[in-house]
Parts: structure tokens; C-alpha cells; sequence
């Protein structure tokens, strides 16, 4: 349940100004600079709303979410297993998050979108209660995306309607060309950056992800002779097409915050030379390395920013699952201007 805290005034800052003995002073006052503003105080969890819509049949809960109560529940979901961190005074400075309330759940979410949660308070708050809670994912007056509480047994529980905040964008540091991209799905996005190279890793599906590589023409490396790459994202894909260790599909065309690319699906072709671990290489940059295992389908979407070729290679072992989120995550990239 919420807190109410009063609040204490900033102190005001007097200026004084002392004169010696025998000095001469003007009418004029003196001139004297403004006292600096203090630095803001930085929210513990900003919460600007997300207009996630709802969908049925693709619910994903992880990431930080809102309730009326104030507080801010960081949610993990993965399959049908939920748990939450929840924490009070979202509004409040990262020191005072949690000190009024804080609790942990751990539950299931059902095929009908209805949560059952355990949930227990925890000594970092004042208050240490408990009970169950029976949640429902559902649409908004609006469509949005919310939980709401059904039911509840135990100490009582505060907050009775949930919706999601709008994730931080990720930025890369290094590579060229430079982009955002932001978790507006609900997957939860781990990433690292190594040289050439982006990745983000999803908190559901596991053992998959999606890696943006800065491409030149020194990136032909294979298991065998690597041929010539040409320059573009044209000489990229004609060069993957071309080799007779792999598979690749018809080129279908993209667009990627307006730049026009193109997409194939990779395989390693029946009997192919491997090179990495059991895998064949796919290509290199700056030292690192781009494979594919056997049975196993590779999406790379090629495309010209500028002087740059990038290639989204999207991987894993759940492509029924992992190609359609990738696709959804994709439309949230934002190149910067150079």
C-alpha cells in the first residue's frame, strides 16, 4: 500500500556582504552571481507509461511495471513462470524505493492470461505481510496492456491495476553505424558490445539473440576459401548466396527506421566443412566470429547507413518463437545521425 511522506523545504541561501573599515560604496548594489540550482534529484524508478497493446495470444510481462499503490514491480517472466520485486514509492529518490513496503512473488501465469501469485514482504520495507493474489492480464478500456487483481487471500495487498513502463532505449557505445533500440515487447534485453559487434540477448526465449555486425569487405571468412566480398549490403548478401556451404533463401526487402535492407534465412548446407566448434563460419569482424551449427536457421537482414554495411544476424534454437519477436524488437531501432 502507498506511503505519504511530508516534505521538507529547501533552506534558502543568504548571501552577505562585508565591507571594511573606510571603504567607499556606490549606491549601485553590488553585482553578485546567482547561487547554482542544485542538481536535480533523480527519480528512483521513472515510470512513463508504455501503450503496449494487448494480445492474447503472445503475453510478455518482463521489465518494470507501474501500479495505482505508487510503487514499481519489476516483473520476470519466463514460459509460464512469473515473479516480481515489488517496491514502493517509485516517485521517490533510488535511496527511498522500498522503505515503506517491499515484497517478492513467485508464481504461474495460466493460458488465459489469469496470474496466481505467492507474494511475501521483505525487512528491506516496514511492513511484513503476505498472502496470495490472483491476477488477470487483460486489454484496457483503450486495448492497452494491464493486470488487473481478482482476488487476494492473507494481509491484504495495495495495488489493484498494473501497466507496464516504457523501457530504456539500449545504445551502443562503439559500433558504427551507431543505434538504439528498446524493449517495447516485454522479453527483457540483456546485451554486450565486443568490437564490430552488438548483441542483445532476450530474457525469454533462452539460447537466443540477435547480433548487429559492422560488415566490410575484410568480413569474408569462412571454413574454407572465403572468395571476394564486394563492397555494400548488396556485395554481402550476393557473397553469402554465392558460397556452396551454406543455404540461403530468396532475398526478402525490409526497411529499418527508413533504410531499405534486405533479409534471408541461412543454413549450413548438407556436408559442409566446420571450423568453429562444430559450426560453420559465417564470417568475421575485428576477430570475432559469426557461425551457424548444423539444423539450425540463421536470419540476417543486410543494410546500407551511410557509408556503413550492418547485418542483424538473428540466431538461436526457438526461431518458431524467437524470428516474429526479433521482427517486433527491429521496428523499435533508431540509427543516430552522423
Amino acid at each position: 500500500m502507498p506511503s505519504y511522506r511530508s516534505r521538507l523545504p529547501f533552506a534558502a541561501l543568504v548571501s552577505a556582504v562585508f565591507l571594511m573599515p573606510g571603504a567607499v560604496t556606490s549606491a549601485q548594489s553590488p553585482s553578485t552571481s546567482p547561487a547554482p540550482s542544485p542538481p536535480p534529484v533523480r527519480t528512483g524508478q521513472p515510470c512513463t507509461f508504455s501503450h503496449r497493446p494487448y494480445d492474447a495470444s503472445s503475453i510478455h510481462l518482463t521489465g518494470a511495471w507501474g501500479a495505482n499503490d505508487n510503487g514499481v514491480y519489476y516483473i520476470r517472466q519466463h514460459g509460464a513462470d512469473v515473479a516480481w520485486n515489488g517496491m514502493s514509492d517509485r516517485n521517490l529518490p533510488s535511496a527511498d524505493l522500498g522503505r515503506d513496503w517491499n515484497n517478492v512473488a513467485i508464481g504461474k501465469l495460466g493460458s488465459d492470461g489469469t496470474i496466481q501469485l505467492d507474494w511475501m514482504d521483505v525487512p528491506r520495507g516496514n511492513i511484513l505481510g503476505g498472502g496470495t493474489l490472483t491476477l488477470k492480464v487483460e486489454g484496457a478500456s483503450n486495448g492497452d496492456l494491464q493486470i488487473v487483481k481478482r482476488d487476494e487471500t492473507g494481509t491484504g495487498f495495495g495495488g489493484e491495476t498494473f501497466r507496464p513502463c516504457q523501457a530504456d532505449a539500449i545504445v551502443t557505445k562503439y559500433l558504427q553505424p551507431a543505434f538504439s533500440i528498446r524493449d517495447d515487447v516485454g522479453l527483457g534485453l540483456g546485451h554486450d558490445e565486443v568490437p564490430g559487434a552488438f548483441v542483445v540477448f532476450p530474457g525469454d526465449p533462452y539460447d537466443s539473440g540477435m547480433t548487429a555486425w559492422h560488415i566490410t569487405p575484410n568480413s569474408a571468412s569462412t571454413c574454407g576459401d572465403p572468395g571476394t566480398m564486394q563492397p555494400g549490403a548488396a556485395g554481402f548478401l550476393d557473397w553469402l548466396s554465392a558460397r556452396t556451404d551454406l543455404d540461403v533463401s530468396d532475398a526478402v526487402p525490409v526497411t529499418i527506421d527508413g533504410h531499405a535492407g534486405s533479409s534471408v534465412d541461412v543454413k549450413a548446407a548438407y556436408g559442409a566443412k566446420t571450423c568453429v566448434d562444430g559450426a560453420v563460419r559465417l564470417w568475421q569482424t575485428a576477430g570475432n566470429v559469426a557461425a551457424i551449427g548444423p539444423g539450425v536457421t540463421t536470419r540476417v537482414i543486410a543494410l546500407d547507413v551511410g557509408d556503413n554495411v550492418l547485418a542483424f544476424e538473428i540466431w538461436g534454437y526457438h526461431q518458431d518463437q524467437w524470428l516474429d519477436l526479433a521482427d517486433q524488437l527491429l521496428q523499435t531501432v533508431k540509427f543516430s545521425a552522423a
